[in-house]
């Protein structure tokens, strides 16, 4: 991946704050919503396959228990929490409407 590549994905990232908790979301590209739509993705899908990172997040609250220590992002454990977690769906609510907001306002832009 190149430095410019990863200024453009960089500029399609938010966050997100669930419980507590912040979680660092990518909008997914045109292309890759229309996969998704494509591949009938639920709220779920888009919450596991967008969020790309978290703060604030402890072994503790993964796994009863853990450390209080703070852990780096897992896809992994992040599958498995959000499986077993409803509360964190909302992210991919959070992601579509992102998504939906991008494209009204790059729409307009090709108006004016």
């Amino acid at each position: 991946m190149s430095d410019l590549g990863d200024k453009v994905r960089k500029m399609r990232e938010f966050k997100h704050e669930v419980n507590g908790f912040a979680f660092t979301c990518r909008r997914p590209t045109r292309a890759q919503w229309t996969q998704m739509a494509r591949d009938g993705a639920t709220i779920f899908d888009i919450a596991e396959q967008c969020v790309i990172g978290w703060e604030k997040v402890t072994e503790a609250d993964l796994i009863r228990g853990g450390a209080s220590d703070p852990v780096p992002f897992d896809r992994d454990a992040w599958r498995e929490w959000l499986s077993d977690d409803p509360d964190l769906w909302q992210i991919g609510e959070t992601v579509q409407e992102n998504y939906a907001r991008h494209v009204e306002k790059t729409e307009d832009r090709g108006k004016n």
